[in-house]
């Protein structure tokens, strides 16, 4: 969306999606009744929390990258489980409905 010369931005702009990110993992978890994802998720923060103490010497696009690959795993897996429990009957019902 916004790249790093954007400045305050950015900077806006990356907090906003990394707090939805968090929401939307704790949401998948309380609907899936899931709990891996909560220790992925503090995984990819912990990688903040080390950026941030300077645990680790790095720019943010390794905290950034962790995270969001962090995020994507229940990602993946909830789109693949939508994709294989959807009935081919309903899909094809789904795009009739839509040409009509």
């Amino acid at each position: 969306m916004f790249d790093e010369v954007y400045g305050i931005l950015h900077f806006a702009a990356a907090i906003a999606t990394f707090l939805s990110v968090i929401l939307a993992t704790l949401i998948y978890a309380t609907e899936s009744g899931e709990k891996w994802p909560i220790p992925v998720l503090l995984l990819g923060l912990s990688s903040w929390i080390a950026y941030y103490n300077r645990i680790i010497k790095c720019g943010p696009a390794v905290p950034e990258a962790l995270f969001s690959i962090a995020a994507s795993c229940w990602y993946v897996k909830m789109v693949y489980r939508t994709a294989v429990e959807t009935p081919v009957e309903e899909t094809d019902q789904s795009r009739h409905q839509l040409r009509t």
